[in-house]
């Protein structure tokens, strides 16, 4: 994840996001970017879980899908996709194109925040 870029883009997201962090997760920092950066690399499936967290909080749900081609005797989970829905309905679909589930991942959180800083105005 480009935490500076998600601070630069959606600043009223990324301060939900630190609010959420220091009171569910007890989690506190001085320089931002490197503890995310540590957080996302050390702990990225709890990153990532603890993001969906997050969105549900907000009213933003993220479901993802993967593709798969029953016409082989081997499945192939390459073909990722997501869903975003809120409760005004569902705001993002993308296609099955993303090669990884964590792709696919970071692209929904990115386009979540976009919707998040939407509802914050």
């Amino acid at each position: 994840m480009n935490w500076k870029e998600i601070k630069e883009k959606y600043p009223k997201g990324w301060n939900k996001l630190v609010g959420f962090v220091r009171t569910r997760l007890g989690i506190i920092w001085n320089d931002e970017y490197n503890i995310w950066t540590v957080y996302d690399d050390i702990m990225s499936y709890s990153l990532f879980r603890d993001l969906y967290s997050f969105f549900d909080e907000q009213g933003i749900y993220i479901t993802l899908g993967f593709d798969i081609d029953l016409g082989t005797e081997i499945c192939s989970f390459d073909e990722w996709a997501y869903d975003i829905g809120t409760q005004f309905g569902l705001s993002a679909i993308s296609e099955y194109d993303h090669a990884t589930r964590k792709e696919a991942e970071e692209q929904a959180f990115m386009e979540a925040f976009e919707i998040l800083e939407e509802q914050l105005k």
